[in-house]
């Protein structure tokens, strides 16, 4: 068995054929913008410009001849389905798994100082500048109001979620990242923007307090104000990631998709 991730192959597909002829299964693990189409996520979302976001995935032909090699593409996210379903014809959804032993929750620091954590990893596709002007405006009130970069390491990564009182991940393409899902497993409550269609496909104990561009200041306020509220989105949220994206949890799913190719 050959996994392969995000689209990419050892010897430019050459290994695929390879395994292929020798009857070894594979599968391309997809997380995200390697075969996500801006333009078409864009119709489905109504903050997402394809002007102010580009890049597009690798070109039909290269996810076809893709799909002429691979026994299975697995896509982490619901929000990918549509991409992987238009070039590949055999499919199936494994969600992202989260290291729970690896990653505890701890309780933020308490200097009176809120701190509100993002990854600008993506600016224009996470919508970081809204993010930025809200902090802004509500620190404009006199709050003591901190936007902290999710950067470094992933130990690094893992401290800064376990200090900070709150996460903000995406606010334009309409669902949650791994930011979401670690920082729930630290115990942090997390800011999102969910398009319906793709809320109804996670459980309803899915803790992602909904926002979007235009009133994520208004939610960042509202949680600021609220610590039994963030305390339990906090336990919501652990409770979700060991649940649905633990290690075993995971390797389960894993294990029964890959025994349907064998």
């Amino acid at each position: 068995m050959l996994n392969y991730w995000a689209g990419n192959t050892l010897l430019g597909g050459l290994d695929l054929r390879l395994a292929s002829s020798l009857n070894t299964p594979t599968v391309m693990t997809f997380c995200g913008s390697e075969v996500r189409s801006i333009r078409q996520a864009a119709k489905r979302s109504e903050f997402l410009s394809p002007d102010e976001w580009p890049r597009e995935p690798r070109d039909s032909e290269y996810l076809t001849k893709l799909n002429d090699s691979l026994d299975l593409a697995i896509y982490q996210y619901h929000e990918l389905e549509p991409y992987v379903t238009r070039h590949f014809d055999r499919v199936a959804h494994v969600p992202r798994a989260v290291d729970c032993e690896e990653i505890t929750p701890q309780q933020p620091k308490d200097d009176g100082v809120f701190r509100v954590a993002h990854a600008p990893s993506d600016r224009q596709l996470k919508g970081t500048k809204y993010v930025i002007e809200a902090i802004e405006s509500l620190r404009d009130t006199g709050r003591d109001i901190q936007l902290v970069e999710i950067e470094g390491q992933h130990d690094e990564v893992i401290n800064i979620l376990q200090r900070s009182d709150l996460v903000v991940d995406q606010l334009l393409l309409g669902t949650f990242g791994v930011v979401s899902l670690e920082a729930m497993a630290a115990g942090t409550p997390s800011i999102c923007y969910m398009r319906d269609d793709l809320q109804e496909k996670y459980p309803d104990t899915l803790p992602v307090v909904n926002a979007t561009p235009n009133n994520v200041g208004e939610v960042i306020k509202e949680l600021s104000e609220d610590s039994d509220r963030r305390a339990a989105l906090g336990k919501q949220g652990r409770e979700y990631v060991t649940t649905h994206h633990s290690l075993p949890k995971v390797g389960e799913r894993l294990l029964d998709v890959y025994r349907t190719i064998t």
